[in-house]
This record gives C-alpha cells, structure tokens and sequence, in this order.
C-alpha cells in the first residue's frame, strides 16, 4: 500500500527566517574556507 502524498509549505512567519539560514550557511562556507588547514590539522571533521 502506498502511503498518501503529503505536500508542505512554509508559512508566512517561515518564510521570512529563509535569509537568515542562508546567511548562516554563507558564514559557514567561509568560515570553513578561512580555516580550512586548522580544521583538518585538528582533525576536527
């Protein structure tokens, strides 16, 4: 049997905490880049 298909969507409050996960996964991206050696030197991954 297959399970119903279920669709999702973000709400209005949702969608305006988009930016803000993108601008954290932008620091991420380069913070790693800045501090690649340290990181793999640490072997922190």
């Amino acid at each position: 049997m297959v399970p119903p298909k279920t669709e999702y969507s973000l709400t209005e409050l949702g969608k305006t905490f988009v930016s803000i996960v993108k601008s954290l996964c932008k620091w991420g991206e380069d913070y790693f880049k800045c501090n690649y050696s340290i990181i793999i030197k640490r072997n922190i991954l």
